[in-house]
């Protein structure tokens, strides 16, 4: 599990008066005024990388790819199903002998708390 220390900032402003308001005070008019103000939360927060285990989360998937074509098998997840196809290609071409094996997790980063 990796972690990250980050700053999260959260910023909210309050406007000054609407857009009607100022232009009648440019004529001249009196109008209430609100003055702008703006508050700013400033914090350090650890982030932490991990697997997801959620429900929803797809299931890891994997595949081979030839480095000699670059071709690829079917995403599945299953390893035997991407090596069956890693040794049905191997006897198309027996040239063919070098694979990668290319495997798809879902991740999640999520705040931890304050550092």
């Amino acid at each position: 599990m990796a972690r990250r220390t980050s700053w999260c900032a959260r910023t909210t402003s309050y406007t000054s008066a609407p857009a009607t308001q100022r232009r009648r005070a440019s004529e001249g008019a009196r109008t209430p005024w609100r003055r702008e103000a703006m508050k700013t939360v400033i914090r350090s927060m650890e982030w932490v990388s991990e697997p997801d285990p959620g429900r929803a989360a797809a299931p890891a998937s994997r595949r081979m790819v030839c480095d000699m074509c670059g071709e690829a098998s079917p995403k599945s997840a299953l390893l035997e199903a991407a090596q069956t196809w890693q040794l049905q290609h191997a006897a198309a071409d027996p040239t063919h002998c070098f694979y990668t094996e290319v495997t798809t997790r879902p991740w999640r980063a999520r705040m931890n708390g304050p550092a």
